[in-house]
């Protein structure tokens, strides 16, 4: 019996279930089955996954299958693909004959020699991550049905979920080793003995291990009765912005309030000039009375809820470190107040010890020839002796 659209269908759609729940092959190869899976179905010689940033007019083949037409890692401008197209339609993108339907005038044909495609969008989180291609130099003999479209459809779903989970996983074990540093930060700061120090620990802290480049850590300066730079990383040493020198009115207004703030358009949002930063966001955090840890970006939006957590945490783990620091250096300033006042006290005391115990100055004188014996009791010398204590 002949095989009908619909049997044909569905055959491709239990092999595509097949592939999917398979236990014991990794995600890449899945992937990789999921576009030879789609050549076949399509009749088409080559499959492959995108990354597109599209600011950066940047088209990355992540993935291919089938031929060598095109090849993983390939990096294309965006604006020479049919991709352009594919992400600004919430529909599939099917061409079956570039020449046929109007497309022979586009980069993609001219440059690429691509004469039949079909594509769909992957998002991730809601986002435009990349697409789903399948492509053939030769055109088609007929346009893409709808079951054909529909399939695309569902393989672009289960490539969007692969990538999620990818995204999830990767950042799940980004916060684990973030909390592993500040953990250790935590445990190594203790044995900072100045507030710079510990200014400098955090800062390095948060550039090395929690990958936030662009840092400051401002110390509060009591008699000039404003904020200072006491660490900074080289990246904000480079940029030079007015926003990291004293009494700015980002790092000021976050120790005035002693509130956190996450700026995800730090001019719009400040009012701080365009051309005095080049920050375009920014996490602020209050170190308690001693100032304030800043971290910045010279793109908008570039914190997520977790990177202001963490600045927090760091941050607090910082004020802890001050308030140590500043009981410790009072501690020894009375204790060696106290050591200088008993040393005083018992200099004055042998003193008064030695004077205390001065022997008397009697004297025995030769007796007086006119008395019998030539004896007669003696007598105390005019001279007495002086008691030094009673004098100051």
């Amino acid at each position: 019996m002949e095989e009908t659209s619909a049997d044909e269908s569905e055959r491709y759609r239990r092999e595509l279930y097949r592939i999917t729940s398979e236990t014991g092959v990794d995600s890449d190869e899945k992937l990789r089955r999921l576009l030879e899976l789609g050549c076949e179905r399509f009749g088409v010689e080559n499959g492959h996954i995108v990354r597109i940033d599209r600011e950066a007019d940047r088209h990355e083949i992540l993935l291919a299958a089938g031929s060598d037409f095109v090849r993983g890692d390939e990096v294309t401008p965006l604006e020479e693909s049919y991709c352009r197209r594919t992400i600004e339609t919430d529909d599939i993108l099917a061409i079956y004959s570039a020449p046929a339907e109007g497309w022979s005038d586009d980069p993609a044909y001219r440059e690429w020699d691509i004469g039949c495609y079909i594509g769909a969008k992957i998002r991730v989180r809601d986002e435009l991550f990349g697409t789903l291609c399948f492509v053939n130099r030769r055109p088609r003999g007929d346009p893409f049905t709808r079951e054909e479209k529909a399939f695309v459809d569902l393989m672009s779903r289960w490539v969007s979920n692969v990538f999620e989970r990818r995204r999830n996983e990767r950042e799940r074990r980004r916060h684990r080793e973030r909390l592993v540093a500040l953990n250790e930060f935590s445990r190594d700061v203790t044995a900072a003995e100045t507030e710079a120090r510990v200014l400098e620990m955090a800062v390095d802290a948060a550039n090395e291990t929690l990958s936030l480049p662009v840092l400051a850590a401002y110390r509060y300066d009591e008699q000039a009765g404003g904020l200072s730079p006491a660490a900074r990383s080289s990246a904000a040493a480079e940029l030079g912005d007015e926003l990291f020198d004293a009494d700015r009115s980002v790092p000021w207004r976050v120790f005035a309030d002693q509130a956190a703030a996450t700026y995800d358009r730090l001019v719009a949002e400040t009012g701080v000039s365009e051309t005095a930063t080049s920050l375009r966001s920014a996490i602020a955090v209050p170190l308690g009375d001693h100032g304030v840890f800043l971290a910045g970006a010279t793109t908008p939006d570039a914190f997520s809820e977790t990177d202001a957590s963490l600045a927090e945490m760091l941050a607090e783990t910082a004020r802890s470190a001050l308030d140590r620091v500043q009981r410790e250096r009072t501690l020894r300033e009375r204790t060696d107040a106290l050591a200088d006042r008993n040393a005083t006290l018992e200099r004055a005391a042998d003193q008064r010890h030695d004077s205390g115990h001065r022997p008397r100055s009697d004297r025995v004188v030769d007796p007086p020839r006119d008395r019998p014996g030539g004896l007669r009791p003696p007598r105390r010398d005019r001279y007495l002796p002086v008691r030094l204590d009673r004098f100051p």
